[in-house]
């Protein structure tokens, strides 16, 4: 993914994130090569239903739960908090 995003010019690091923690996500350089990459798009395609059975095997739903709660977390504003 870093080389195809290279190869793009895509740069995560060029992305407005509402957390200093979220600089450098490989998330924005999916979301930009699926904008950018109809290869990407095909590989993905094929590639990401493998990787998502190998994660399921290997992390346990109360782990994804915490990231999930994690990445929450880090990415509220102030006004979110507010509420």
């Amino acid at each position: 993914m870093r080389i195809m995003a290279a190869w793009h010019r895509i740069d995560p690091r060029n992305y407005k994130v509402r957390s200093e923690v979220c600089y450098g996500c490989i998330r924005f350089m999916k979301t930009a090569l699926k904008e950018k990459s109809s290869t990407f798009c095909f590989l993905n395609d094929r590639i990401n239903p493998v990787f998502d059975k190998v994660v399921g095997k290997i992390v346990t739903k109360e782990e994804i739960r915490e990231a999930k709660d994690f990445a929450k977390s880090k990415t509220q504003t102030a006004e979110d908090n507010e509420r």
